[in-house]
C-alpha cells in the first residue's frame, strides 16, 4: 500500500529525477533518466521505508491550520477580549496591579513575623503562577497566529 502523493514528495525531497508515479495493481515510478546505482539504492530505501499512513507536508499544514482555529476557540473569554480588557485582567490578577512602591509598602506593613512572611510568600507564589498561566496563553496565541500565517504565505 502506498500514499502516492507522499511517496512522490519523499522521492523529490531526495533529489531523485522523478517524472511520475502511478498505482494500479502495483506502483510504477518513472524517472526522467536512468538512475545511478546510488540513486537506485536511495530510491529503493525510500520506497521500502515509506509509511502510507503518514501525512504529506501540505496535509500536515492543513491540519495545523484547522487545529489552530479550533484551539483559538478553546482560549475562552481571552479569545474575545479587547486589548484593554486583557491588560485590566493582568493588572488585577498579578499582585493586585501594584507598582513596585505599592508592593514594597505592603511588604513593610504586613510582613512582620514568620507567619506573615509565609502569607506574603503565598501571595507572591499565586502571582507567579498566574503570570505563568498568562504567559502560557500568550505563547499559544502566538503559535496559533504563526500557524495561520504560515498557511497563508
Amino acid at each position: 500500500m502506498y500514499n502516492v502523493p507522499l511517496l512522490h514528495h519523499e522521492l523529490m525531497e531526495a533529489n531523485l529525477p522523478i517524472s511520475s508515479i502511478s498505482l494500479t495493481d502495483e506502483i510504477v515510478i518513472k524517472y526522467e533518466r536512468e538512475l545511478t546505482v546510488e540513486e537506485q539504492t536511495l530510491a529503493d530505501t525510500i520506497i521500502a521505508d515509506h509509511d502510507p499512513n503518514k501525512l504529506t507536508p501540505w496535509e500536515e499544514d492543513d491540519i495545523r491550520e484547522i487545529d489552530s482555529r479550533t484551539s483559538w476557540k478553546d482560549l475562552g473569554v481571552w479569545a474575545t477580549w479587547e486589548a484593554q480588557q486583557a491588560q485590566d485582567y493582568v493588572d488585577s490578577e498579578i499582585l493586585n496591579g501594584w507598582d513596585v512602591s505599592e508592593a514594597e509598602t505592603w511588604i513593610e506593613d504586613n510582613v512582620t513575623t514568620l507567619e506573615t512572611a509565609k502569607d506574603a510568600l503565598k501571595v507572591l507564589a499565586g502571582s507567579i503562577i498566574t503570570t505563568r498561566n498568562i504567559l502560557g496563553i500568550i505563547a499559544k496565541v502566538i503559535l496559533y497566529i504563526r500557524d495561520i500565517l504560515i498557511k497563508r504565505l
